[in-house]
């Protein structure tokens, strides 16, 4: 859009700019961002090296408002992973994993709903 202002075609750049597609680029942005920090968090627990940094992670993940899962370490250690490095592992990439899952079906299901209303 800036080069179409600065080659002295504003309109062109005018109506690129209300277009569906560049309204939704912010939510988009912030979607892809947001999904990048859970892949790295996957990550993170694939190559913890310790019992004990897996059980840090995983209190913190409880203690963090934005997730709610005030109840994940209580579940992990109902599910007897709680001093097992490998079932541990498992169990909070597999919650990473659900968080990704349901971020992404809500994102696309509120693009699905732009496209309608538009």
């Amino acid at each position: 859009m800036r080069h179409m202002d600065k080659a002295y075609r504003p309109e062109i750049a005018d109506e690129l700019e209300h277009t569906r597609e560049n309204l939704m680029h912010d939510q988009l942005s912030s979607a892809r961002k947001h999904l990048g920090i859970i892949k790295r968090e996957i990550d993170q627990v694939t190559w913890m090296p310790t019992l004990d940094d897996l059980h840090k992670f995983a209190a913190d993940r409880s203690r963090n408002r934005k997730i709610d899962r005030k109840g994940l370490v209580a579940d992990l250690k109902r599910q007897r992973v709680w001093g097992d490095i490998g079932a541990l592992k498992s169990a909070l990439i597999d919650d990473l994993r659900r968080e990704l899952n349901t971020f992404a079906r809500e994102v696309m299901a509120d693009i699905e709903s732009q496209k309608a209303e538009q």
